[in-house]
């Protein structure tokens, strides 16, 4: 009976160690998870761009929304992804990154919808708080995205992944 347990207990650490290396994702599916959860907040972005281009002040709210409930499907997702190699930096500076996205959402971009809903009632001294906002979200995007960037080199140049340019960072870029 012993025999028959140990044994049974055997063939079941077994089948599970081999379960587990099945779920194992490859460095290079990892990172794609990262940046496909930070692509999809790119482009809400990219549509919220678009929509204060219309001084549509509905349009201009609901893209701010989508930019918020993106953020906060990306965030759900990325904290329940386990780590990679015990590397918890990649997976953590991709949800700084995206933290501050939704927290702007919430509160900058909301505030600059607020001076756009004014309408030709804009006066100058919203137009310099708008820059002062601009400036202030830049700055702290910059060492964010920069920080992120620098960890997912190091994470490529660690597990041998290679890292395609984004077209969607030109047109970010060209903002």
């Amino acid at each position: 009976m012993k025999t028959i347990l140990f044994s049974s207990m055997i063939i079941f650490c077994f089948i599970s160690c081999n379960q587990k290396q099945e779920e194992t994702i490859s460095a290079t599916e990892y990172n794609n998870q990262i940046i496909g959860e930070q692509t999809k907040i790119m482009n809400s972005m990219l549509t919220f761009i678009d929509a204060i281009q219309t001084n549509n002040d509905a349009k201009i709210d609901e893209t701010r929304r989508n930019i918020t409930s993106s953020c906060e499907l990306s965030l759900t997702y990325l904290k329940k992804m386990e780590v990679f190699d015990e590397n918890f930096k990649f997976r953590d500076d991709a949800i700084n990154l995206i933290t501050f996205y939704k927290d702007i959402s919430e509160k900058e971009y909301f505030e600059m919808q607020q001076i756009l809903g004014k309408g030709l009632n804009i006066v100058q001294a919203d137009i310099e708080k708008m820059n002062a906002i601009d400036k202030r979200v830049g700055e702290k995007e910059t060492r964010l995205d920069d920080e992120f960037q620098k960890t997912q080199q190091e994470f490529a140049k660690k597990y041998n992944v290679t890292i395609v340019n984004n077209e969607m960072q030109k047109k970010i870029d060209n903002i």
